[in-house]
C-alpha cells in the first residue's frame, strides 16, 4: 500500500527543496535549530509549515514540540528532504510505474485545493493501463498526514484490502 504518495509532479513546497542551494539552506537551518537560537521562529515557521501539511486535520502545539525536537536532534532530516527532492522521486515513480505488478493499494488524501490526489492517481492509471492490479481509495477531508491523523480509516483501509473487500483492483485489458 502507498499511503500519501506525492505523484508527479510534487507540490510546490516540495519542489522547493530542488532549487540551487537549497541543501545549504537545510544544513544552516539545521545548526541553527540545534543550538537552540531563533527558538521562537523556529517554532513560528514549523507551525506555518506543518499547519499547511496537516490541513484540513488539526494541528496540535505537540506535534509542533515534537517534529522540532526531531529536527533539533537530528538536522540531517532537513539534507535528507533536499536529497530526496533533488533525486526527483515522485518523477521516477511515475515513470516507472507502469512496471509494478504485485497486487496493491494507492491512498490519497482528499482536500479540495490539493493537487496530490490527482498525482497519485496519474500513477494508479499508470499500473492499471500496463495490466497491474491497483486500486485508488481517498479518504474524504484528509489532509497529508493520513498516519497521524487518519489512523483508524487508514488501518480499515488496509484490511479491507488486505481481505480483498471493498473496491475490486482495476486491471486493464491486455495491450
Amino acid at each position: 500500500m502507498l499511503v500519501g504518495t506525492l505523484g508527479a509532479p510534487a507540490h510546490a513546497s516540495y519542489q522547493l527543496l530542488s532549487l540551487r542551494g537549497a541543501e545549504g539552506v537545510a544544513r544552516a537551518v539545521g545548526k541553527l535549530l540545534q543550538s537552540g537560537r531563533l527558538r521562537g521562529a523556529s517554532r513560528f515557521v514549523l507551525e506555518r509549515v506543518m499547519g499547511n501539511i496537516y490541513a484540513p486535520d488539526s494541528l496540535h502545539a505537540e506535534d509542533v514540540e515534537i517534529e522540532l525536537a526531531r529536527l533539533r536532534a537530528h538536522p540531517e532530516i532537513l539534507v535528507s528532504m533536499v536529497q530526496v527532492a533533488l533525486g526527483a522521486s515522485s518523477q521516477k515513480l511515475l515513470q516507472q510505474a507502469d512496471q509494478i505488478r504485485c497486487p496493491h493499494t494507492l491512498c490519497a488524501w482528499r482536500r479540495g485545493r490539493a493537487g496530490a490526489p490527482r498525482y497519485a492517481r496519474a500513477i494508479h492509471d499508470r499500473i492499471a493501463q500496463a495490466g497491474g492490479s491497483t486500486r485508488f481509495e481517498t479518504l474524504p477531508g484528509a489532509g497529508h498526514m493520513l498516519l497521524q491523523q487518519r489512523a483508524s480509516e487508514l488501518a480499515t483501509l488496509v484490511l479491507q484490502a488486505r481481505l480483498g473487500m471493498g473496491a475490486a483492483p482495476q486491471r486493464a485489458q491486455p495491450r
